[in-house]
C-alpha cells in the first residue's frame, strides 16, 4: 500500500495501537487519513509527511502531542479532538499553525500555556483547544491569524484580563472562552 493517497478507517472498532509499520502506509503521497470514531490507543511515528487531512478524534489515544505532527509541512486540518493526550503543546504548534486552516485538539488534557504563533496563520479559520487544562493568558501572537472565524477556548483555566486585541479579527464569529478564570472589565 505504498502509493494509497486517502485511507479512511473511521467509525470501525479498531482496537490497540497502530503498528508501527502502518507508519509508512503511501509513503509521502498519502494526504488523507481518517482514523477517527475507534479504539485506538497508541500512535507510530508518522512518516506522512505530505498529508493534508489527519482525523484522529474520538479515540482513547493517551500520550504527549505526536512530535512527528510538527514535520507535516502540508497539514491544512488537524482533528485530535476527544482523546487522552496530555502534557505540553509543544513549541512547534507555533508553526505547523501557519499552514493548517483547523486545529481542533478539544476534550483532552494538554496543560501548560498556549504556545505563541511564531508565523503568519493567515490560513487559519477554526482553533478549539476547550476541555483541556491549559493556563496562563491567551497570547496575543493569535492576533496574526486574520482569517479566525472560530476561537474555542473555553473550559479551560486560562487568566489574565479579557484579549482586548479580539477586536481586531475581522472575521471572529463564534468565540467561547466560558468557565476560564478571566477578570476585569471586558
Amino acid at each position: 500500500m505504498k502509493h494509497l493517497v486517502a485511507l479512511d478507517l473511521s467509525s470501525n472498532e479498531i482496537h490497540g495501537q497502530i503498528p508501527h509499520w502502518a507508519g509508512e502506509i503511501g509513503g509521502n503521497e498519502l494526504y488523507y487519513l481518517n482514523l477517527s470514531d475507534n479504539f485506538i490507543t497508541g500512535l507510530p511515528q508518522f512518516q506522512w509527511y505530505g498529508i493534508e487531512n489527519l482525523y484522529l478524534q474520538s479515540n482513547l489515544i493517551e500520550g504527549p502531542f505526536p512530535q512527528s505532527i510538527c514535520n507535516m509541512s502540508k497539514l491544512s486540518y488537524l482533528d485530535l479532538s476527544n482523546n487522552r493526550f496530555g502534557g505540553l503543546i509543544p513549541q512547534c504548534f507555533g508553526i505547523i499553525s501557519s499552514n493548517l486552516m483547523m486545529i481542533d485538539m478539544a476534550n483532552n488534557s494538554f496543560q501548560g500555556t498556549i504556545p505563541n504563533i511564531y508565523r503568519d496563520c493567515g490560513g487559519l479559520i477554526g482553533l478549539s483547544l476547550n476541555g483541556n487544562q491549559l493556563r496562563g493568558e491567551v497570547p496575543s501572537s493569535l492576533s496574526k491569524c486574520q482569517q479566525l472565524e472560530v476561537l474555542d477556548l473555553g473550559n479551560n483555566h486560562l487568566n489574565g484580563t479579557f484579549p482586548s486585541w479580539l477586536d481586531g479579527l475581522p472575521y471572529l464569529r463564534v468565540l467561547l472562552l466560558k468557565s476560564n478564570r478571566f477578570h476585569g472589565h471586558i
